[in-house]
């Protein structure tokens, strides 16, 4: 009742937050706990060890939608958290994607990024398997193999 009294009065303050979302998470009540941490990221970024905490308590009920608003949020943000976490955020989502199978969108946000990663090679090479799509999948594993990490380059 106190750490929820305080996030009234102080809706930013993590440390709270996270007390109490884990709270109830180990309390059996799994989506109020999810929300309550994703709540936390809709003023601030409170940093990568905040998001990691988030996505393993979200990707273990195969929530990926959830996990997705999550990246998405963060990514719409500004500040140097941000800026320093902003390729890891990026392949976060790409891995998201990859692991609910939406293959077609992770392929379109892989073309949307200016800088290619060890991850988003790997997701696209996969997702163009996936889709049954095995010329593009080599020519995307040839690219991979030549190490530019830039698209088109």
């Amino acid at each position: 009742m106190k750490i929820r009294a305080g996030l009234a009065r102080s809706p930013d303050n993590w440390k709270g937050r996270r007390s109490l979302g884990i709270f109830f998470l180990a309390a059996g009540q799994r989506e109020q706990g999810i929300n309550l941490l994703v709540e936390g990221f809709q003023n601030r970024y409170p940093g990568r060890e905040a998001v990691e905490l988030v996505f393993t308590a979200i990707l273990a009920g195969e929530s990926y939608e959830k996990a997705l608003e999550l990246m998405d949020s963060c990514l719409a943000q500004t500040g140097t958290g941000i800026d320093r976490d902003r390729d890891w955020l990026q392949d976060q989502k790409c891995q998201i994607l990859m692991i609910a199978e939406r293959y077609e969108e992770a392929l379109a946000w892989i073309s949307q990024q200016t800088r290619m990663s060890e991850v988003r090679f790997e997701s696209e090479v996969v997702a163009l398997i996936e889709l049954g799509r095995f010329t593009e999948a080599r020519t995307a594993l040839d690219t991979w193999a030549q190490g530019s990490g830039m698209l088109g380059g």
